[in-house]
């Protein structure tokens, strides 16, 4: 038995605590991974923003759904499905940042994804109130009425203000969706397991080719892209390297 398909049987065999985190540490389900937040934007299930919070350093590990291409990222246009940064969510991103650097294509490429998603058997109503709120393309406006975000006297966001560290402009942004009725008032989104099953299915069936899986002996979907962060959260280290065809950098 190879060191792979022991782990793929440890994973299978560990189900009941994915996505559970436990004092930390922290299984993670299929196609998601974490990310360190630095706002949590609360709206209603009718898709109506209702304020904003810093998010502290030491709650900020965020679990978040990803694509293959947008947990390799490096440059490039790669949105994450959800919970992502204020470049990608935020459609009056370029009313609030002046540079050099072009912003189109973000937010429309996160849009066009999330609205895939939306449209799917396998949505989920906290995907479709995201979806709704974003559509209005007032996130920025919003942070900054409620005081999140600090503009500048030109109305732009202040190039000097960050938030734990990060600047302004490139926070990342998680959501959280009061339902009425609700005895606790809120779901956050990054700790809903319904929501991590519910991209999984999403994500999963839209996938049309198929091989041989050498971890489980089964055909399915297989990836050429292995995420990194496998000793912490600032590391690419990855267990499998695909496209290291000479130099052999990860041997």
């Amino acid at each position: 038995m190879s060191w792979i398909t022991k782990l793929y049987e440890t994973y299978e065999n560990a189900s009941e605590i994915i996505g559970i985190d436990n004092e930390g540490v922290l299984l993670l389900p299929i196609a998601h991974s974490t990310q360190n937040a630095q706002i949590t934007v609360v709206i209603s299930e009718k898709s109506e923003f209702l304020r904003a919070e810093k998010v502290e350093k030491e709650q900020s590990v965020t679990l978040i759904p990803v694509t293959e291409d947008s947990a390799s990222r490096s440059s490039g246009i790669a949105p994450h499905p959800l919970c992502d940064k204020l470049i990608y969510a935020a459609g009056d991103y370029d009313r609030y940042v002046k540079g050099k650097k072009t912003f189109y294509g973000y937010f429309e490429k996160y849009m066009e994804q999330l609205q895939q998603w939306t449209m799917s058997e396998d949505t989920n109503g906290k995907v479709l109130a995201v979806f709704h709120y974003l559509e209005k393309e007032t996130l920025i406006q919003d942070l900054c009425k409620a005081g999140v975000l600090v503009q500048d006297e030109d109305g732009l966001l202040d190039g000097k203000s960050k938030i734990a560290g990060v600047a302004q402009e490139d926070s990342f942004i998680r959501f959280r969706v009061e339902r009425i009725g609700m005895t606790d008032g809120y779901e956050d989104v990054w700790k809903d397991p319904e929501l991590y099953q519910s991209f999984i299915n999403y994500y999963l069936h839209s996938f049309d080719t198929s091989d041989l899986c050498y971890a489980c002996g089964k055909r399915m979907y297989c990836s050429d892209k292995h995420p990194g962060k496998v000793r912490n959260t600032a590391d690419k280290s990855k267990l499998i390297s695909a496209n290291d065809t000479s130099g052999f950098l990860y041997r």
